[in-house]
């Protein structure tokens, strides 16, 4: 099945747009393997890394998962030849039949885990791997296979991997000069992330979700040379951080035409998306580019974004939306005034900024030197989240005040704090 509509939500998502579509014959990816290539430790709607895999193919090219097996949400192209708990050998010993049924042009190959557990040689896992390898291109001499490296174990059986990897490595390079087979490093691709262990794995030999999407993006970085692009976009990656009330958003194309930018869309609650800023493109380039934009809230809860990519010639695609979730502020604060010292010419006002953790009354007022209330700034209920006003350097009947020290001060809830600002004429 072929569907295009799916979300990706979390806290970092990776997500694919589709601008100006054109239809291609369908690549037909053939997902083969065991329980990591079906999904266990995959959980909601993750399904191991065929499905961010499948989003992000789809967006930017024509293809068809193939084989014959289908686990999914219906989302997604659900077809597959996982079988959780084989062995290598019992992959070879089926793998001819999968192969008339499926027609496929590239083979995703992930093996070995459970060969590992068994405590089978090396030598013996290769001899089937290198099996399964013969079957394919006897019945498809240009097939394509993306033979990887498998996944990191974090018990004691670690070393056992490194080793079917290494051997792994060297069976694609004594191949790779008669047929077409590419090295896909998934074990590197998870070590080289820091805690790896707790972060991407959901016990001690299957991925987790965001294990699960690492894969998916290591399969489409070693897959993208060798598919036809029919976007003029070719959107990688589009991830989200969150850190406090700001949201770093991240993507990556691997190549662009005519590209004149992205406008960064928002949306809070149930309300319409609004253009937040526009980032330029890079016109026309075969170079990935990388971009960043960051997006300090407000108020905490759900946000969603999404890119609409613009052509030089004014058509426009839009991205799939990633939702990130905004924790409310731990505890009231009065934020640093900026600029400090200022200046209240041509408009310029100071910015002053307040966050608080739940929804209480506030009261911020300016005082001189003396002690002497100057202008009120702010009093009343103010929901949790992140609010800012501004000061022109005026009295609360209009009068500009002189050079000078004067203090802000924020009052809520029995708390107060006070913070000093020069004013400058």
């Amino acid at each position: 099945m072929n569907s295009k509509f799916a979300f990706l939500t979390g806290f970092t998502a990776i997500l694919l747009m589709n601008a100006s579509p054109m239809f291609a014959q369908s690549t037909r990816i053939m997902p083969l393997g065991n329980s990591i290539t079906s999904g266990v430790g995959s959980t909601g709607n993750v399904l191991s890394y065929r499905k961010d895999l499948w989003n992000m193919l789809s967006a930017s090219f024509s293809v068809d998962f193939v084989g014959t097996l289908q686990d999914g949400d219906g989302t997604f192209d659900e077809d597959h030849d996982g079988h959780p708990g084989w062995k290598a050998s019992e992959v070879r010993q089926n793998v001819a039949s999968w192969l008339q049924q499926a027609r496929p042009d590239f083979v995703l190959l992930h093996i070995g885990t459970n060969d590992v557990s068994a405590h089978r040689a090396t030598s013996a896992i290769i001899a089937d791997i290198d099996a399964i390898l013969t079957e394919i291109w006897t019945f498809n001499a240009d097939a394509r296979v993306f033979l990887c490296s498998i996944v990191p174990r974090t018990d004691d059986l670690n070393n056992a991997t490194l080793a079917l990897n290494q051997d792994i490595q060297n069976l694609v390079a004594a191949h790779a000069g008669s047929f077409r087979i590419h090295f896909v490093d998934q074990y590197s691709a998870f070590v080289n992330i820091p805690g790896w262990q707790t972060s991407l794995m959901a016990d001690e030999i299957h991925p987790n979700n965001t294990g699960y999407q690492l894969m998916a993006e290591t399969f489409y970085t070693a897959i993208l040379p060798y598919l036809s692009p029919v976007t003029p976009v070719e959107l990688v990656a589009f991830r989200a951080q969150v850190t406090g009330t700001r949201v770093q958003l991240s993507w990556t194309t691997a190549s662009e035409t005519n590209n004149l930018g992205f406008a960064v869309e928002h949306r809070f609650g149930s309300g319409d998306f609004e253009e937040i800023d526009f980032v330029g493109g890079n016109g026309t380039t075969t170079v990935p580019q990388e971009y960043t934009f960051t997006h300090v809230v407000r108020q905490p809860g759900l946000h969603e974004y999404r890119l609409r990519q613009v052509d030089t010639d004014g058509r426009f695609a839009y991205s799939r939306v990633l939702q990130v979730t905004v924790s409310p502020p731990s505890t009231i604060a009065l934020l640093p005034a900026y600029p400090n010292p200022f200046r209240p010419i041509g408009g310029n006002r100071a910015r002053i900024r307040l966050e608080l953790p739940e929804t209480m009354p506030v009261r911020v007022t300016v005082y001189d030197i003396r002690g002497r209330q100057v202008t009120r700034l702010a009093e009343g209920t103010r929901r949790a989240g992140l609010h800012e006003m501004s000061w022109d350097g005026r009295t609360a009947n209009g009068q500009r005040l002189p050079n000078g020290q004067y203090f802000i001060r924020l009052e809520a809830r029995g708390f107060h704090t006070v913070q000093r600002i020069q004013l400058i004429r």
